[in-house]
């Protein structure tokens, strides 16, 4: 008998005396016995595979984990895809809003691709993941801001995104620094440091409309003019169509719209009969035009109106636009300055696409004619402070609405 057998043999006959010494010994434990000695090589081989296979589930799972642990730290892939799914739909406004569950309009989607903009250029820089926000970190995000020319109010929109992204980020999990938007503030803006904001008087409104002009640079004029007659955004005004135009059911003629940024519905009653005017030269199915042309052709437009209007010509005191001090610092263009080296422009200079709601709503509430929350109603606005941002009053409009309540009757 070969010796690998007697030996093989010998360890089967030790394995069953052991097995047989049990109080429970039965058939099925003695086969058992056996089979553990025949097949110990496959039994041995068997438990080294299990063991590697688990080792390699093991060490998948631990790179999986590293690789969710790292996408979660970056703030620019989270960004991206937050967006994306805004865009697509699969990511809704949420919270406890009339609009949960609605999708994001273009006008917050928009924000967000500019705070993305942002932050691409910030961790060109230096980058940087959720736990790495501190104080140093948002004062550098400030101090970018500031370099690149954002005016205060501009800095403070853009702080508050970047702090809602942050708490947005923390409540899905993908940090833990719940200490992270303390490090961020929002200063209350010094007048001083605004640009300047003009609005059309109503003379003026009247004399932009029987203004002689053709082509492009009426429909410009047209759609511009409707926006001042409606009170409302650029994205929301250069849009309307022969479905906007209804009526209440008392007849009232009203413009209907869902606000584009904030998807506020709105009814506007008709404020101006120009506003119909407009309309039906149009035969209702008014030019969309992008706000950047209208952006690019209003000011020549309100230049012409200042050769008859002297009152487009008044100068401000206001701030440069980023672009206009890169165009400065290029020597393409000088901005005239004041005696203190500020920046000086006339009134037709200063005229841009958001002119238009200011100057409605400044109007509207130099008329006279509307309690607050009716005006509110036409805005869209949800808070009267930023309602009365709009409303751009002069010393002499001032004095003039005084005089207008008080009438011929001494206050004092």
């Amino acid at each position: 008998m070969p010796s690998e057998i007697k030996k093989m043999v010998e360890v089967i006959d030790d394995a069953i005396t052991l097995v047989m010494e049990l109080p429970d010994c039965t058939k099925e434990s003695v086969e058992a016995a056996v089979n553990n000695v025949r097949y110990a090589e496959a039994i041995e081989s068997h438990r080294i595979v299990e063991e590697q296979e688990k080792a390699k589930k093991q060490a998948e799972e631990e790179r999986k984990k590293a690789d969710k642990a790292k996408a979660d730290a970056d703030v620019i892939s989270y960004l991206e895809n937050l967006i994306e799914g805004m865009k697509n739909g699969d990511v809704r406004i949420s919270g406890k809003g009339q609009h949960k569950g609605e999708r994001y309009t273009a006008g917050t989607i928009k924000m967000w691709n500019n705070l993305l903009g942002i932050l691409r250029r910030f961790m060109a820089k230096k980058k940087f993941t959720w736990k790495d926000i501190d104080q140093k970190l948002a004062n550098r995000f400030v101090g970018m801001l500031e370099d690149e020319g954002y005016m205060a109010k501009t800095r403070n929109k853009y702080v508050g995104e970047f702090v809602a992204l942050i708490n947005r980020a923390g409540k899905e999990g993908k940090h833990d620094n719940t200490k992270a938007t303390e490090y961020f503030n929002k200063p209350k803006v010094d007048e001083s440091k605004k640009a300047t904001e003009v609005y059309l008087t109503a003379d003026e409104l009247q004399g932009l409309f029987d203004l002689k002009l053709s082509g492009l640079q009426e429909k410009v004029r047209d759609i511009f003019l409707i926006g001042c007659y409606v009170c409302q955004r650029v994205s929301d005004y250069s849009r309307l169509k022969e479905s906007n135009f209804t009526t209440t059911p008392r007849g009232t003629q009203i413009i209907e719209l869902r606000q584009q940024k904030t998807g506020t519905l709105v009814k506007i009653p008709i404020l101006n009969q120009n506003l119909v005017t407009l309309a039906e030269k149009y035969g209702y199915n008014l030019p969309s035009i992008p706000d950047q042309i209208i952006n690019r052709y209003i000011k020549d437009i309100c230049r012409m109106l200042a050769d008859k209007m002297p009152t487009m010509k008044e100068e401000y005191t206001t701030l440069l636009t980023m672009k206009e001090k890169a165009k400065e610092e290029r020597g393409e263009t000088t901005y005239k300055r004041n005696n203190e080296g500020k920046p000086v422009k006339e009134k037709w200079e200063m005229i841009t696409t958001h002119t238009a709601r200011r100057t409605g709503i400044t109007l509207m509430y130099l008329s006279d004619k509307f309690d607050t929350r009716q005006m509110l109603h036409v805005t869209g606005h949800k808070e009267l402070k930023t309602f009365n941002d709009y409303i751009k009053l002069s010393g002499d409009d001032v004095a003039d609405e005084m005089q207008k309540r008080k009438g011929d009757e001494d206050i004092f």
